[in-house]
């Protein structure tokens, strides 16, 4: 009776101990420096800055020293980009009239990529600008872009 008491015991203590010694490998694992780049994400920008590029049409950039040249002034505003493991995709334009909401889908199942913009307007008059901005993560080869924008009301 005392033996089978004591291997229930040891058998509790090692099904524990098996438990913590999984968290901890978890832990580790999840916490690596070479865990790979998320393949898409929003990139965190001001939402209405405008550059020297043509509206409605998405760069693709691939390097500090690119992006630097592009965003010259507003750098400064934007968030710090890994580009070892990200380029920066973005896309400007302009509103006829003022903007509610701007909704985003990608479809990344063949090449070119597609981003699909949606702008929903208001019914004010006045033109306004919009921006947008997405890290994918770097695939080793180049990546290519088209946009479809649609203004609604």
């Amino acid at each position: 009776m005392m033996r089978t008491r004591l291997s229930i015991v040891f058998k509790e203590k090692m099904c524990i101990a098996c438990l913590m010694l999984f968290f901890v490998a978890t832990v580790c694992v999840s916490c690596s420096e070479d865990s790979p780049a998320e393949p898409l994400k929003d990139y965190n920008m001001p939402s209405q800055i405008s550059i020297d590029v043509t509206d409605e049409i998405p760069v693709v950039v691939t390097s500090s020293a690119e992006f630097n040249r592009l965003f010259g002034d507003v750098k400064n505003q934007m968030g710090k980009i890994d580009f070892g493991k990200y380029d920066l995709v973005y896309v400007q334009g302009v509103s006829s009239s003022g903007i509610n909401d701007i909704t985003t889908q990608w479809d990344m199942d063949h090449v070119p990529y597609i981003l699909k913009i949606d702008i929903r307007q208001n019914f004010t008059t006045e033109m306004e600008r919009w921006s947008r901005g997405f890290l994918l993560a770097k695939t080793g080869n180049n990546i290519s872009v088209k946009t479809e924008v649609i203004y609604s009301k």
